[in-house]
């Protein structure tokens, strides 16, 4: 008898334990499960935070309202950084998705690096014109003859360098490992690769926006574009005061069957 007394409170308590977790497990779960209300759209799970991401882009599309755009961007922390916007455009459009959606993301994108200043043109100088002598008062002494009036030829407005300038357009053979590509790398005038800047690729039906800076381990200033065989391209900087690198395509070099790649170096002069 003394050996069941001294064992009871023990299997009491474990039953007590065990009814205890149970009731528990049932109340959280079943009965009032936790929701989670009013959360930051940063701690949203990985898609959802794209479709957010993709909706500001496209409320900016219509709206254009970059004040705004910032700061919806701003809940999303580093999920709402500029190439965050540009690497899911990118894999967007590879993966081809919504082209409504890329759009919108290379618009807020493109609208986020914004646009440098543009250089003004020098003001020519002033013509000087020299004015005649005055004319004597009538005097015994014979009038003197006033001098003709001197204008002097302007000088010509020397023409601006563009900001944007080709610095080689090469067609590179035997480029087995980036074949039928173009490989487009922006510079400073120093040569160090400039990431962030738009590039514009037209064909006669068509034409493409990307930015440069998402394969760094390339350089930060380097972008590629996958060409079609029999289309022949155009190359530019995405503002209008770029010079253009033409007559790119995958047309192989004698004596090669493989397409060719090209590869367009710009140089950013401002």
């Amino acid at each position: 008898m003394r050996a069941q007394s001294s064992t009871w409170p023990v299997v009491a308590l474990l039953v007590g334990v065990v009814l205890g977790l149970a009731l528990g497990l049932a109340i959280s779960w079943g009965l009032w499960p936790v929701q989670i209300i009013n959360a930051d759209p940063m701690d949203l799970r990985a898609p959802l935070r794209e479709d957010y991401l993709i909706l500001i882009g496209q409320a900016y599309s219509v709206e254009g309202d970059l004040t705004r755009a910032r700061q919806r961007l701003a809940t999303l922390g580093p999920w709402g950084e500029v190439q965050a916007i540009i690497g899911l455009a990118q894999r967007y459009r590879d993966e081809g998705r919504d082209s409504r959606a890329v759009e919108g993301l290379m618009a807020l994108a493109e609208a986020l690096a914004g646009s440098p200043t543009v250089t003004q043109s020098p003001t020519p100088a002033p013509t000087l014109i020299v004015q005649a002598s005055p004319t004597p008062s009538p005097t015994a002494t014979p009038t003197a003859t006033p001098f003709p009036q001197l204008t002097p030829t302007a000088t010509p407005t020397p023409t601006p360098r563009p900001p944007v300038r080709l610095l080689q357009s090469e067609r590179l053979c035997s480029a087995a490992e980036r074949a039928g590509h173009i490989l487009v790398y922006v510079q400073d005038e120093q040569g160090v690769g400039l990431p962030n800047v738009e590039i514009r690729v037209s064909w006669p039906t068509g034409e493409d926006r990307f930015f440069t800076g998402l394969k760094p381990e390339v350089d930060p200033g380097y972008a590629d574009f996958a060409m079609e065989p029999g289309v022949v391209y155009q190359v530019r900087v995405g503002r209008v005061d770029s010079e253009v690198a033409g007559d790119i395509s995958a047309t192989p070099c004698a004596g090669e069957s493989e397409a060719a790649a090209w590869r367009v170096i710009f140089q950013w002069t401002e």
